[in-house]
């Protein structure tokens, strides 16, 4: 296992190769900012299309180890949410064990073991956010040190409005870091 500090700014090229999964067609890692003020000010940012599949993220693997959450335990990101998706409606679900059938203004970072593929799941630690505020910038932190002794994880995934459901939505994120 190692700590390798990570981060990314969606400012030019890619310091975090991040893969899209089951994103929407807009989805874009160096997107004008729609709105340039403080907290974030930044010239682009990453635009987030959750798809109509259910299970919409982006996702990082390390490249040949494993994290060390001894020593880098903590992710932080900024989110902006807007007012404008839709957020009422009951979209189709992936099955009767999903609870809120709506798009949601909640973002969660999982930490996973990829050699699980497909089954990476079973074994993860989510932290979310749920019901954030829209319109603004925010500055959120994501701090895995209560499973500082997993030597499993070796992928970070980060989702936008919730899963399980085909709720459709925009959103922005920007300023990525993994470190201490």
């Amino acid at each position: 296992k190692k700590a390798v500090p990570l981060s990314e700014d969606f400012e030019g090229d890619a310091k975090v190769a991040f893969t899209l999964e089951n994103m929407g067609a807009l989805t874009n890692a160096s997107y004008s900012n729609p709105a340039p003020v403080p907290i974030n000010q930044s010239a682009n940012v990453f635009l987030y299309q959750k798809s109509d599949n259910f299970y919409s993220n982006i996702f990082y693997v390390a490249s040949g180890y494993k994290f060390d959450l001894t020593t880098q335990h903590i992710i932080k990101l900024k989110v902006f949410i807007p007012s404008y998706n839709d957020y009422t409606t009951d979209n189709a679900v992936a099955g009767d064990w999903i609870a809120n059938a709506k798009l949601q203004k909640k973002v969660s970072v999982k930490l996973q073991n990829n050699d699980l593929g497909g089954n990476a799941w079973s074994t993860q630690t989510e932290i979310a956010y749920d019901n954030l505020d829209t319109d603004k910038w925010l500055d959120l932190t994501f701090d895995f040190t209560a499973v500082s002794d997993r030597t499993d994880y070796d992928k970070i995934v980060i989702q936008i409005g919730g899963e399980g459901h085909a709720g459709q939505g925009i959103f922005f994120l920007d300023d990525f870091s993994f470190g201490n």
